[in-house]
Order: C-alpha cells, then sequence, then structure tokens
C-alpha cells in the first residue's frame, strides 16, 4: 500500500559564517486519508533525509553546475527506513531542482503504478516550472493557486493508486491479459512445465529489466501456478546433474473474455437494429 506522496526543492541555504547548508524543502506532503500516525511533523519516520540524498543523488548524478532541463526516473529501496520509493527528479533551466517522491510498502508491485506516476510527472512538468516562475516574480496568488494544483494533483495520483491497489480477482486476471511478460509466461506454462531460471530468460527476451517474482505475483495470488524444486537427474556418463531447481507449474488455466452489455444488446434487439442477428 502506498504510504504518500511528497515534493520537495532542492535548495543552498547560506549560513551567517558563509557556509553552505543543502536542504530539501518540503512543498506538499500528501498521505493516505487514513493515516493516522504519519503526518508532516514526522514524516522523516517514512524517509529519512539520508534516504532523500541518497535518492535526489541516482537522479543528479553528472549534473551539477548546468543549468539546462532535465528529468528523470528512480525506483529503489530506502536504507533508513522499510520502504521503497518511485521517484521523479526534474531539474529547470534556470538550475531548479524538484523531487517528487512516491513510498511504497516492500511487497508492492510498483511498477503495477508506472502509468500513473509518468502520468503525474507529466503534470508536474507544467506545476513546477510556474512555481519557479511564481517565486520568482513574488507573486502571491499564483503561489498559492500553483501550490494548491500541486496538492490537488498529488491527492488524486494517491487516490488513483490506491484504488489500483485493491485489486479482485477479475482485476487480477485483467493484470495478466494486459501485460506482455504475463501473457508469455502463460503461453510458455500452457506448452509444459519449466525451470524458474529458463522462464527468466524467456521473459527477459520479452523486457530485459523483468523481475520475475513481481510478474509472477497475480498468478500466486489467484493460484493459478505452484512452485515445487526438483532434485534433478544424475547423467550415468559424466555424473552432473541436470533439470535441478525450481520449477513452475501451471495448474489452472484462465481465459479472458469480453461480453457486450446486456441493456446495450437489449437496446439493439428493440430498436431492430441491423447489428442484431
Amino acid at each position: 500500500m502506498i504510504q504518500g506522496i511528497f515534493t520537495f526543492q532542492f535548495v543552498l541555504n547560506q549560513t551567517d559564517i558563509g557556509e553552505i547548508e543543502p536542504e530539501f524543502r518540503p512543498i506538499q506532503l500528501i498521505f493516505r486519508d487514513d493515516e493516522d500516525y504519519f503526518s508532516k511533523d514526522n514524516y522523516n519516520e517514512l524517509i529519512h533525509e539520508n534516504d532523500i540524498f541518497a535518492v535526489f543523488y541516482q537522479h543528479a548524478t553528472g549534473i551539477f553546475g548546468q543549468k539546462k532541463e532535465y528529468k528523470n526516473f528512480y525506483t529503489g529501496r530506502l536504507k533508513e527506513t522499510p520502504y521503497q520509493v518511485y521517484s521523479y527528479f526534474r531539474q529547470e533551466k534556470d538550475g531548479s531542482q524538484f523531487l517528487s517522491i512516491c513510498i511504497f510498502e516492500l511487497d508492492d508491485e510498483i511498477e503495477l503504478f508506472e502509468e500513473l506516476i509518468k502520468e503525474l510527472a507529466r503534470k508536474l512538468d507544467v506545476i513546477f516550472p510556474t512555481l519557479v516562475r511564481a517565486y520568482s516574480s513574488k507573486q502571491v496568488s499564483l503561489i498559492t493557486n500553483t501550490n494548491k494544483r500541486l496538492e490537488n494533483e498529488l491527492k488524486f495520483t494517491l487516490f488513483q493508486i490506491e484504488r489500483l491497489s485493491r485489486l479482485d480477482k477479475l482485476q487480477k486476471v485483467a493484470l495478466i491479459y494486459n501485460s506482455n511478460e504475463r501473457l508469455k509466461v502463460l503461453d510458455t506454462l500452457r506448452k509444459h512445465p519449466i525451470l524458474k531460471e529458463e522462464l527468466k530468460t524467456i521473459v527477459e527476451k520479452v523486457n530485459p529489466t523483468a523481475n520475475l517474482d513481481i510478474i509472477l505475483r497475480p498468478f500466486l495470488e489467484l493460484n493459478i501456478i505452484r512452485r515445487d524444486w526438483s532434485k534433478g537427474e544424475k547423467d550415468k556418463e559424466t555424473g552432473i546433474i541436470k533439470n535441478q531447481g525450481e520449477y513452475i507449474f501451471l495448474v489452472k488455466d484462465v481465459l479472458l473474455t469480453r461480453v457486450p452489455n446486456n441493456y446495450l444488446l437489449k437496446h439493439i434487439k428493440d430498436t431492430r437494429n441491423d447489428v442484431y442477428i
């Protein structure tokens, strides 16, 4: 389950004695609606400052000192707290740097939310430059309105991610059919059981960065596949043990079909439309 979506601006503060102190200044910190513990006062228990700097480093390596537009994504596990993140970094032409961080539990399938997060990023591509202009011109109304828009966009994305997290069985089947990697797994297992390592190789031909454990999750949750260990068999001539390892078996098959809406069929029939036979 997603814990929250945070946005920060990276700023360099100068102390009275001339020293530079880097800071990630929070812009908007949005938590789940049912969150009772975490708040703006203790958000560092979700993501420690050290982890924010570590995420920032993953994004910004190689662009220091360059004032140009730059943006990218990062996924990874935090070190200081037991969570993982899907983050988006954007640097404006004037060098202003912004960070958006979605915080998830470790067992969340964050790849499932990739399109939602990238859609949020497209909106941030408009909001962050607007904030820069607003602060530069010191337009209070524009600053207020832009911050409110940012808050609403973060809340809406968090709502969409929460809704997508609560999948029923039919939606999990749809999740299989909505993924080329999972369809490849299903097609392969329909032919015969297979070693997990061999299946991993097949899936990586479809997507070199695919995580097989994440891909198999809806299959396991629906009890469509079973995992079992085989001790293999010893070759009489060479003495080498072959076919040893974890095998994946298809124990149930699944088929997804779309049927017309009953009301639509009735309407076509009642209006004697030529489509209805």
